[in-house]
């Protein structure tokens, strides 16, 4: 897996929360 995009995913996550 990218770390960037499981980065991207936690950074999306935060927003959404």
């Amino acid at each position: 897996m990218n770390r960037r995009q499981f980065v991207k995913d936690l950074s999306l996550g935060a927003l959404a929360a």
